[in-house]
Formats: structure tokens, sequence, C-alpha cells
């Protein structure tokens, strides 16, 4: 017995499940492309990372670039440098917010020209 079951989400998902194997190998190579621009563009501006291995988000570390909070960070990088991130503060609970000081989570779900630059911009935070 199936409960309220959305019904244009069944459609999407049967759609999806007859797709050949190739869209998804292809879907996959441009992830890959699309991550290691990112991951590009984070070791330009010298910032650690824990590699993603299933998501378009990334983990980096601004601790030895920047002195300041999550928060102070993503204020500077979006108005100085012109790269939005998000501080992860915001995913824990009051209590537990320490967890995400020093990191940043920035997502590469974006056009391979808009990751080109925020390599470059990014560069610019290597460089100081």
């Amino acid at each position: 017995v199936i409960f309220a079951v959305h019904h244009p989400s069944q459609e999407a998902i049967a759609y999806a499940l007859n797709l050949s194997g190739t869209y998804y190998e292809a879907f996959r190579a441009m992830y890959e492309t699309k991550r290691q621009l990112m991951l590009s563009a984070l070791d330009s501006a010298k910032l650690k990372y824990f590699a993603p291995q299933g998501t378009y988000f990334v983990m980096a570390d601004y601790s030895e670039v920047f002195d300041g909070s999550p928060l102070e960070f993503t204020r500077y990088l979006t108005r100085e440098i012109g790269v939005a991130c998000i501080p992860p503060e915001t995913f824990y609970s009051h209590g537990h917010m320490h967890i995400g000081h020093g990191y940043v989570r920035f997502a590469f779900c974006k056009s391979d020209e808009l990751l080109r630059q925020v390599q470059e911009r990014l560069a610019k935070l290597g460089s100081t």
C-alpha cells in the first residue's frame, strides 16, 4: 500500500531510471570537471579542503589565510574578492557551532566559466 505519493515525482523517477548509462557517465564526468575546477581554485587561494566524493559542496579551511569567524570570512570574501560561500556554523545547533569554526562551504554546481572566474578571484587571496 502506498500513501500520498507525489505523481510528478514518480513520473520523473521512472523517466530517469530508463535513461541510458551514458547519460549518467556524462553527468558524472561533468561534475568531476567542475569539482576539479573548484579544487584548483581553492589551491590557488592556499585553502585546505576535504575533496568531496558525492556532493557538489566542498568544505575549506581558511584559518591559514584569514583570522576571524566564518561569517567574517564570508563577508570579506564576498565584498573584497567577489566570491560567495556559506559559513557552516548555520548548520549546527548553538552548542555545536564551534565545530564549523575555521571552515566555509563552497558550491561548484555552477558553469565552468564561472568556476574559472572563481579561480581568478580566489588567486588574489592566495597572493596576499
